[in-house]
């Protein structure tokens, strides 16, 4: 657990002893307390847990991260993770060779919308080109990651996450969305696809 968890797990118990509130409205001053706290500091725990803790708790990520990184005029990121692997020339498994990924994850404390996406697109363009600009010539692929508590389910982009993980980086880029929750176990992440419309119109009108 990280040590802003412990601090503020600490900090919540002496609010609940000092509240004097009623046994059934501890769990609810509790839930809502926590939440505001996840909702302030998402970034600090994803930044501070470990990777491997992460997954296990639904989030996959993977590199070093770095957060509020600012990439030029293009704007400030919020987490960015960097790794790197070895991949091969189709069948050739006697020539691997080096690739860099780098994802940008842009975090919302509510809704993910579109204008959450199109400012990713805004910063994954800005590191396109800061390698240009310094002359890196090394294979890169690029993943963009957005987290939020709910997506924008009017808008037509949520569609974007199964044709583009279809076709991987073929397109430039891997999109996944993320929503984050808590339950009894604590915080954890939900991985967000398959989205289609309740009634598509295939059969009649159903």
């Amino acid at each position: 657990m990280p040590c802003c968890l412990e601090a503020t797990n600490k900090k919540l118990l002496e609010n609940l002893h000092s509240a004097c509130l009623p046994a059934q409205s501890l769990e609810v001053f509790a839930f809502r307390n926590i939440m505001k706290f996840l909702e302030k500091d998402l970034e600090q725990i994803i930044y501070d847990t470990d990777n491997e803790l992460l997954v296990k708790k639904g989030l996959h990520i993977c590199g070093k991260k770095y957060r509020q990184i600012k990439i030029g005029n293009y704007g400030i990121c919020d987490l960015i993770t960097v790794s790197k692997f070895y991949d091969y020339y189709g069948d050739d498994m006697d020539r691997p060779f080096p690739v860099l990924k780098i994802s940008v994850i842009e975090l919302k404390k509510n809704e993910i919308s579109v204008n959450t996406f199109l400012q990713a697109v805004r910063y994954l363009k800005g590191i396109q080109r800061y390698l240009e600009f310094r002359e890196k010539h090394f294979e890169v692929r690029y993943d963009i990651i957005l987290i939020g508590d709910n997506i924008e389910s009017s808008s037509d982009f949520l569609y974007l996450t199964d044709l583009i993980e279809s076709y991987g980086y073929n397109t430039g880029f891997n999109l996944k969305f993320y929503t984050y929750g808590m339950d009894i176990n604590g915080l954890n992440f939900t991985k967000e696809c398959g989205y289609k419309l309740t009634t598509e119109g295939f059969d009649g009108g159903k």
